[in-house]
């Protein structure tokens, strides 16, 4: 707002002058009749933009007070001419006023569909309005104040008329920023005081470690987002009191004067349900992968990351900047990278990285464009999409193994964007597959070994196959019972041993498989009540023989074709 103050200053140092200049029968000293606010939503812009417009018409710049608010939708008509035709009633109807287009960045749709080029009804609204508005002080009775978004507008004038570059300089526009952190709270004392409601110092220092959470985000509301906050707070804060008070709110009761909900008082808990989560990081994470064996030294590595987000969370210091956002990892299939992408996306938000829990899938398909120029804006979509959440690359090798101009200009894009302000340390960025062919992908770009730290999942060995085993079914209440023989079990050890050397086997995704057929098996047949639910090792050993014996059929089969085509 600074800027803006200092803009009203000079305007009216400018009035008063040209009050003495009229005087003295000189010519007044003109200014710019148009204006751009940038910045994020939230941020005040409307507000300052018309108190901006009212003060121009206080000192004589326009001839109303009146300021009429547009949004580039306003202009659009699907009848031939019909855009121009109705720019020219707009800009009719606002003459000698102030006219403020909010979302001005919509004038432009390319980055929205992921091409360079403009819908052709906003081009002639853009060309009309070139047409029809002075870009010299002074050369009309109209003030155009355009807001929009810092992104989005600087795409839209790269890829729209020089002209109306011109008219509305871009360099010269009036930049409004996230708020900080003291501004927010101060957005929060505000409305909890209007609310007439109050919160204690540790409900407060939760909500916004929330809100510093959500500013990642490019819908980050700034004041709307503290409003939105709040709603949520008091419905919890309505849950909690009733359900203390043994009260459902399918229980209609009178109200009473001296009620004490009225007197709302919020907690942590009402701003965030699971506030404490920090406290037991380390329990959490080990929950996580309950069902995954062999996973010991990832577990310690995400640990760390813990331990050092908690040693560092002090005054002057910021593990964001440490702990990683990038990975790759590197493995067979059914190895847990998946699994382990989800879990990476609730230890970080746990931490305060992420806003979200949420894990985007995606695949290579989605980062590449299909003719020249398209590929750079979907990575950046794609990017965008993802701030504030886990963006989970799947069978990335391809990028490597394609080399054609488009997965160069994906794999370039990526890392460009990772070094820029905008999207750094702001979302997790995981790229799976197979271990030689990521090695493959590294070597393609030297920025790509640097920025990611790499995580390989080892395929498992019989004994972590049978353990596995073991947990999916006790999952299902199915105990495995004690071989009468100690044999039986290292029979089932050399089964697995034999399906991990099968070309198509999936280590956990497997094992899950085979644990899904032996609860098959078990429960679609008569139990007798109260009895336990048990396997044998035999049985056991029955059932990896058969899957053994199907996947070496499958492969000669498969060898046969090839055998019988050639």
């Amino acid at each position: 707002m600074g800027k803006v103050k200092q803009a009203v200053k000079e305007l009216v140092s400018r009035g008063k002058i040209n009050y003495v200049r009229a005087s003295q029968g000189k010519k007044p000293l003109t200014t710019s009749p148009n204006y751009v606010f940038l910045g994020p939503p939230g941020t005040g812009k409307t507000t300052a933009a018309t108190l901006f417009g009212q003060i121009l018409a206080d000192l004589r710049y326009v001839e109303s007070r009146k300021v009429v608010l547009r949004k580039p939708t306003d202009f659009l008509s699907k009848s031939i001419g019909g855009p121009e035709k109705k720019t020219k009633e707009i800009l009719n109807e606002t003459e000698g006023k102030v006219l403020i287009i909010n979302e001005a960045h919509s004038f432009y749709h390319g980055t929205e569909y992921g091409t360079d080029d403009s819908d052709s009804y906003r081009k002639g609204i853009i060309d009309t309005i070139v047409a029809n508005v002075d870009k010299e002080p002074g050369g009309g009775n109209r003030c155009i104040i355009l807001m929009g978004y810092p992104d989005r507008m600087k795409e839209f004038y790269r890829n729209t008329n020089p002209g109306f570059q011109r008219r509305f300089p871009l360099e010269d526009a009036f930049v409004f920023e996230n708020y900080d952190d003291g501004v927010l709270s101060q957005i929060m004392d505000i409305m909890l005081a209007h609310d007439q409601a109050t919160a204690t110092n540790g409900a407060k220092a939760v909500g916004m470690g929330l809100l510093r959470r959500q500013r990642d985000l490019p819908s980050f509301g700034n004041g709307g987002a503290v409003r939105n906050l709040l709603s949520s707070a008091y419905i919890r804060y309505n849950k909690r009191i009733e359900a203390e008070e043994g009260q459902g709110t399918d229980k209609l009761t009178p109200p009473s004067s001296n009620d004490d909900r009225a007197q709302i008082m919020l907690q942590p808990q009402d701003f965030d349900p699971q506030y404490d989560r920090g406290l037991r990081n380390s329990q959490d994470l080990r929950s996580l992968f309950h069902n995954l064996v062999g996973f010991e030294t990832i577990i310690g590595t995400f640990e760390g990351y813990q331990t050092m987000t908690a040693n560092m969370n002090t005054p002057g210091l910021n593990p964001r900047k440490e702990v990683p956002f990038s990975f790759i990892f590197k493995g067979p299939p059914g190895s847990g990278k998946t699994t382990t992408a989800r879990a990476l996306g609730k230890m970080y938000y746990s931490m305060g990285f992420l806003c979200t829990t949420e894990i985007m899938d995606c695949s290579v398909t989605d980062l590449i464009g299909t003719y020249v120029g398209q590929t750079g804006p979907k990575v950046k979509n794609l990017l965008e999409e993802a701030l504030g959440k886990v963006l989970f690359i799947d069978e990335a090798y391809r990028l490597g193994i394609l080399r054609d101009a488009f997965t160069r200009e994906a794999v370039g894009e990526l890392v460009d964007c990772m070094t820029k302000e905008r999207y750094m340390n702001k979302l997790v960025i995981v790229l799976a597959g197979y271990e030689r062919s990521m090695d493959q992908l590294l070597s393609t770009n030297e920025g790509l070994r640097s920025r990611f730290t790499e995580i390989v999942f080892p395929r498992l060995r019989p004994k972590d196959c049978l353990r596995l085993l073991q947990a999916k079914l006790l999952d299902k209440k199915i105990n495995i019972l004690r071989p009468r023989a100690v044999h039986v079990q290292q029979r089932v050890l050399v089964l697995f041993k034999k399906l991990g050397e099968t070309a198509s086997w999936a280590d956990a995704r497997d094992v899950g498989a085979i644990a899904k057929e032996i609860t098959l098996q078990l429960f679609m047949n008569p139990l007798p009540a109260g009895q336990p639910m048990e396997i044998t090792l035999e049985e056991i050993a029955r059932i990896l023989k058969r899957f053994y014996r199907d996947r070496r059929s499958k492969k000669e089969e498969e060898e046969g074709g090839d055998s019988s085509e050639s």
